[in-house]
């Protein structure tokens, strides 16, 4: 007799992605705990371990447009200056 949950299907092909999550825990430093996991795009599966074939994702190239730096986070400083300035 066969197993009912059982079924002959392959294996995903994984593709996985980290999902940063957090809960309320009053017994924890700053009152929230670290509940992140991987979850796969394909499937639907999770997990709390990293992955084999987990691929970190390269981080994205620095466009100059950050806040705290390039031409639109000086432009905002000298704008506000420049307010201030005028109320004085």
């Amino acid at each position: 007799m066969s197993d009912p949950g059982f079924t002959d299907a392959p294996e995903c092909p994984h593709d996985w992605i980290f999902v940063r999550d957090w809960y309320g825990d009053p017994n924890v430093i700053n009152g929230t705990a670290d509940c992140s996991f991987y979850r796969c795009r394909k499937c639907g599966e999770e997990t709390s371990e990293e992955p084999e074939d987990f691929i970190e994702p390269e981080p994205p190239e620095d466009d100059g447009e950050c806040f705290r730096g390039g031409e639109a986070a000086s432009d905002e400083t000298d704008r506000q200056a420049k307010i201030q300035r005028e109320l004085k």
